[in-house]
C-alpha cells in the first residue's frame, strides 16, 4: 500500500473516529490494565490489583472468569490478587479487552443491537479459535492472536454505531453482489478493516495488532504476517461454526493465501477446522 493511499485512508479513519467520539473510547480501568500488563516491573502485579479493585464491575468479571469451569480449580478464588497470580498478565489483559470491547459492540438501550450481538458472538468465537490456532501452528503469540480475533469486527460495529448512514445500506449493497470493503467505503468513505486497524493504534495498542487486523486479504507487498493469516483462518472457522463447513467451501471463503503463508495443506486445514470448531463449541458452553 503506497504512502498516498495510507494518508488518504488515515484521514478517512480520523474523520469517522471523530464522529464516533466516546463510542470508540475504552474505560480508564481498561487502559490502565493494558498499560501495566506491558510492564515487567516487580510492582506491576500490585499496580494492576489497585487499578482493578476500584472498578466493581470489572473486578467481578475478572473473578467470574478466573473461577469459570474451564479452569476446574479445586477451590474458588476470592480476591483480585489471587486471580492475577493465577491467570497471569496476558490473560488479565485479554479479559480487560473483552470486557471493554463488549460495551462497544452491545452498548446500552440500543434498538439496533441484534446485528452487533451477532458480530460479538463471532468475535468471541474467532478470538478463542485464533488463540488455539496460534498454539497449534506455533504462529506468533496466542494471546495476541486472541486480541486480534476479538477486535477483527470492531470496525463494523463502530460504523454501525454512527447511525447515519445506516449500516443496513451496506447490507443492501452486499445483497446486490458488491464486496464488503467496497460497499462500506461506498457508504461511509472508509472500510471496517481500516477503521479497526486505525482505532487500535489510537488506543496505543501494538502495531502488530493493527497489521493483524487487516485479515481480509494478503498485503500488497506479498509478505503475510503470521498474525494476519491466523486471524483470517480463525474468522473462516468461526464462520463455519455459524453457516456450516459446506456453505463456506461453496462460497469460496477459504483464504488460500493464509494457508500458503502458514504452509498448511488442504488435509491439515480440514483437521484444523474440526479442531477449531470443537474449541469454539467448548468455549460457548463455558461462557
Amino acid at each position: 500500500m503506497n504512502a498516498a493511499v495510507l494518508q488518504s485512508e488515515d484521514q478517512a479513519v480520523a474523520k469517522v473516529m471523530s464522529r464516533v467520539g466516546d463510542l470508540a473510547a475504552l474505560p480508564h480501568v481498561i487502559f490502565k490494565v493494558l498499560e501495566i500488563s506491558a510492564e515487567s516491573a516487580d510492582t506491576a502485579g500490585m499496580e494492576m490489583e489497585k487499578a482493578i479493585v476500584i472498578d466493581p464491575g470489572f473486578s467481578s468479571r475478572i473473578l467470574i472468569h478466573a473461577n469459570s469451569a474451564a479452569y476446574g480449580l479445586p477451590r474458588k478464588l476470592v480476591s483480585i490478587k489471587e486471580a492475577i497470580a493465577f491467570l497471569g498478565y496476558r490473560a488479565i489483559r485479554n479479559a480487560a479487552m473483552t470486557v471493554g470491547v463488549f460495551d462497544l459492540f452491545i452498548g446500552k438501550n440500543d434498538k439496533a443491537s441484534l446485528r452487533r450481538r451477532t458480530w460479538w458472538r463471532n468475535s468471541l468465537d474467532t478470538a478463542v479459535c485464533a488463540r488455539w490456532l496460534a498454539k497449534e501452528l506455533g504462529a506468533g503469540f496466542p494471546e495476541e492472536a486472541y486480541t486480534c480475533g476479538l477486535l477483527h469486527l470492531l470496525g463494523r460495529t463502530l460504523l454501525d454505531k454512527l447511525g447515519t448512514p445506516d449500516y443496513a445500506e451496506v447490507e443492501a449493497l452486499l445483497d446486490g453482489g458488491m464486496e464488503l470493503l467496497q460497499a462500506e467505503e461506498c457508504i461511509f468513505g472508509v472500510d471496517s478493516v481500516a477503521l479497526a486497524s486505525g482505532a487500535v493504534l489510537r488506543w496505543g495498542l501494538p502495531e502488530e495488532l493493527a497489521v493483524g487486523l487487516r485479515y481480509l486479504g494478503p498485503p500488497e507487498n506479498g509478505e503475510v504476517p503470521p498474525l494476519c493469516a491466523v486471524t483470517a483462518l480463525a474468522d473462516y472457522i468461526a464462520s463455519c461454526a455459524i453457516d456450516g463447513r459446506e456453505a463456506n467451501l461453496d462460497d469460496g471463503k477459504l483464504p488460500g493465501w493464509a494457508l500458503e503463508a502458514l504452509s498448511i495443506s488442504a488435509e491439515k486445514m480440514d483437521a484444523l477446522v474440526t479442531g477449531g470448531l470443537a474449541v469454539i463449541a467448548s468455549s460457548s458452553r463455558n461462557d
